[in-house]
């Protein structure tokens, strides 16, 4: 399968809320087993799979102005 990475996200943003009551219940049962609605998978993607990991944390923790900063940042060492 490959590696996958695991997001976690506010309820408000799962994507089983733009569906209807038995996807909802389906995604529960999921989260039961700890399971994750969104999830990025790695098999098919040639990219460092840790260094992936350590930009969405970084973007998850910086502050509005400093995200348009390190995308630019990152985009500039992948070429």
């Amino acid at each position: 399968m490959g590696l996958v990475i695991l997001l976690v996200v506010d309820q408000q943003f799962e994507p089983s809320n733009e569906k209807g009551k038995l996807a909802r219940k389906v995604a529960g049962v999921s989260k039961a087993f700890g399971f994750q609605e969104l999830n990025i998978s790695l098999a098919n993607v040639k990219i460092n799979a840790e260094r992936l990991t350590e930009f969405i944390v970084a973007m998850r923790s910086a502050d509005k102005p400093n995200r348009q900063i390190l995308l630019e940042k990152t985009l500039q060492n992948m070429t």
